[in-house]
């Protein structure tokens, strides 16, 4: 996921309302991180030209020649996942049924055609409310 591009297509959205996109962001790692190791630098050096890619950790799984490197692990790369969310910041005090109608106008399509659906509102200096 590029987030720059998320975050970029948010606000513009927002723009102009009391609600501003401050990040996206990973969440949730489930199990954990994929961890790369000398193996799969090994791997892409030997067999795919320097370029330690998802190709190549893939390749590399297939043949038996590496792993996640977390102790223990045994969970191959695809099973690795990440969820992102949304952080917002609120720019001024806004009512319940502003959010309403701003979610339910296009704010809600904008966040699921970017494969998103989970969200934060992050507090502010200004400690403003949706009320």
């Amino acid at each position: 996921m590029n987030t720059e591009e998320a975050k970029s297509k948010l606000n513009a959205y927002l723009e102009g309302s009391f609600l501003s996109c401050k990040s996206v962001d990973r969440i949730k790692y489930d199990p954990h991180p994929y961890m790369i190791g000398a193996r799969h630098v090994a791997w892409a050096s030997d067999h795919w030209g320097g370029m330690l890619s998802k190709e190549a950790i893939r390749d590399g799984e297939r043949k038996g020649k590496c792993h996640c490197y977390q102790k223990g692990c045994i969970v191959p790369y695809d099973f690795h996942t990440v969820e992102y969310g949304i952080f917002f910041q609120l720019k001024r005090n806004a009512t319940n049924q502003e959010f309403v109608d701003l979610f339910e106008n296009g704010l809600r399509e904008l966040i699921l055609s970017l494969g998103l659906d989970k969200f934060v509102m992050v507090e502010t200096e200004e400690k403003f409310r949706i009320n």
